[in-house]
């Protein structure tokens, strides 16, 4: 890998926020709660297992192949780079880095805001 979180401050969590982030509409999340409870769950049980092997032959296959004709040993390092928030919830400053940093990329349209009422912690339980 030729960069990463150290080199590129732009790429860490303490400056970008969220780094992977799981959407679904108030409705949806309304009226299938115990889906999207069973679905948050099983999120946070892949990143466990994964930040727990990280360096596991077995989990670098599964990356290799799903990223045809990416070199293994940046697999690899792109793996040990994820940061994985297993158990933390999400709170107002985190959400305005990451919006902040996505909107850096030029990624959100220009009117947008995330506010305390676009984001809840009640499906993480």
């Amino acid at each position: 890998m030729v960069a990463g979180s150290e080199r590129v401050v732009e790429w860490s969590s303490d400056y970008a926020g969220y780094g992977q982030v799981v959407v679904t509409g108030k409705d949806y999340a309304g009226r299938h709660a115990a889906t999207v409870k069973k679905f948050m769950a099983a999120v946070r049980e892949g990143a466990v297992h994964l930040a727990a092997h990280v360096n596991d032959p077995s989990v670098v296959a599964v990356a290799e192949a799903a990223l045809p004709g990416v070199p293994g040993p940046v697999v690899q390092a792109s793996i040990a780079e994820a940061e994985y928030p297993l158990f933390a919830d999400m709170s107002a400053q985190d959400w305005s880095k990451t919006s902040r940093s996505v909107d850096e990329l030029g990624s959100l349209p220009d009117d947008a805001e995330i506010t305390a009422d676009d984001w809840t912690n009640a499906y993480l339980g």
